[in-house]
């Protein structure tokens, strides 16, 4: 996390492959950052994380689905000895 101000920062999204969650919105209106008491270079810095674990957790799933295909299509190799095509 940036180091922007003393100001405690919430707990990120926990990103779950297969179930990432879009980061939210950074607040740019004076009156709701003021009401949080937080500053724009704060409310970036949490949207930049945010979106920088969605998109880790994008890769995470793009590696877990590559690897699913791989395992489905040696079972059926197994299954299938003499089938030659490549997918």
């Amino acid at each position: 996390m940036l180091p922007l101000s003393t100001h405690a920062q919430p707990a990120p999204v926990q990103q779950v492959p297969g179930h990432c969650i879009y980061p939210s919105q950074p607040l740019v209106d004076e009156a709701s950052l003021h009401a949080l008491d937080l500053t724009m270079g704060e409310e970036l810095a949490r949207f930049m994380n945010e979106a920088q674990a969605y998109s880790q957790c994008l890769d995470a799933t793009k590696q877990q689905l590559n690897s699913e295909v791989d395992q489905y299509m040696q079972q059926y190799r197994k299954a299938h000895p003499m089938v030659e095509t490549e997918y």
